[in-house]
């Protein structure tokens, strides 16, 4: 049976987080730069989920995309 953490739920804190003007304006720009990228390799390129089993090789999957979106920019 599945039993909910106590405390305080994820979206509370990050709603506290988000009450901070400067933090606010941090995540902001993080939208504007890394979440385009990453909506770009999950729509188009297909990387919804790894191909390889274990952390090692879908790390070395993730850094393979990463080098050739990277060089797709060059």
């Amino acid at each position: 049976m599945f039993r909910a953490p106590k405390g305080p739920s994820a979206k509370d804190v990050m709603l506290e987080r988000l009450a901070d003007p400067e933090t606010r304006a941090i995540y902001k720009r993080r939208g504007e730069i890394v979440e385009p990228v990453i909506g770009h390799l999950k729509e188009l390129r297909g990387l919804r989920r790894f191909l390889h089993r274990g952390l090692a090789t879908c790390r070395c999957e993730l850094r393979m995309v990463a080098t050739a979106q990277n060089l797709r920019r060059i």
